[in-house]
């Protein structure tokens, strides 16, 4: 029985194995992280596997720390590990500031472990234009089981519900928040299987001092006097998002 098509090109069977079309497929089996949702070009993306990278690791002070992990990672070598400081005010995680993209459908995306000590992971892209500012921000309620956006009225809206977890150290959760740059409101959440339209909901914008910048932050919350312990890996930032 015929097998796919040779290796360069889109004719002529094969009998022993199966050729393919999608070159994206060749990538992620070479292992690229960017295997869970493949829409969007990707701007940036890591595992970790060469260090923090343009990444910045952030916390307010110990004993919170931000530091590279061999035990957990959901690709490659590293993942990173992230310890709150014990005040339900103080987020710790990672930052980073890319080039301004051009304005186009933008996405952020990563894998990360979920406790019952963890009180929100959240998504944040920023966008600074002039004297405007938007921000793309989602964040996961793990005690309540919710998810939440930041809309233009600076207020967090539910828009899901009945969202469970698994209490683990084992990374099983891979998110991406997509914005549509072109109109300034949200396109779509994405949490392991599940896909959440948001189509038509502005993204929060303020007027602030000149600047050009675009900013990515990664960061987990736990409650009053509790040291959590989380884990980060597979990080993708996408353009082009249709």
């Amino acid at each position: 029985m015929p097998h796919g098509t040779p290796d360069w090109g889109l004719v002529g069977p094969k009998s022993t194995v199966y050729g393919l079309d999608d070159l994206g497929e060749h990538a992620a089996r070479m292992g690229s992280p960017h295997l869970w949702d493949r829409r969007g070009d990707v701007v940036h993306q890591t595992d970790f596997s060469v260090g923090l990278g343009v990444w910045y690791a952030f916390w307010w002070g110990p004993p919170a720390y931000v530091c590279l992990f061999t035990e957990w990672a959901r690709s490659g070598a590293f993942c990173v590990k992230l310890v709150t400081d014990g005040d339900v005010t103080h987020p710790v995680g990672l930052r980073a500031y890319l080039p301004m993209p051009r304005i186009a459908g933008m996405g952020l995306e990563y894998s990360f472990s979920t406790r019952s000590t963890h009180l929100y992971w959240q998504w944040l892209m920023e966008w600074h234009i002039g004297t405007d500012e938007y921000r793309g921000f989602v964040r996961w309620d793990l005690s309540n089981n919710r998810l939440e956006y930041r809309g233009a009225d600076h207020n967090w809206h539910v828009f899901a519900t009945d969202v469970f977890w698994e209490d683990s150290n084992y990374i099983l959760n891979t998110g991406k928040l997509v914005v549509d740059t072109s109109l300034w409101q949200y396109a779509r959440f994405l949490l392991n299987d599940q896909t959440y339209p948001m189509a038509g909901w502005a993204v929060e914008h303020t007027v602030v001092l000149v600047g050009n910048w675009f900013v990515l932050r990664i960061y987990l919350y736990a409650p009053n006097l509790i040291y959590a312990e989380g884990y980060v890996d597979s990080v993708i930032v996408t353009q082009n998002e249709p």
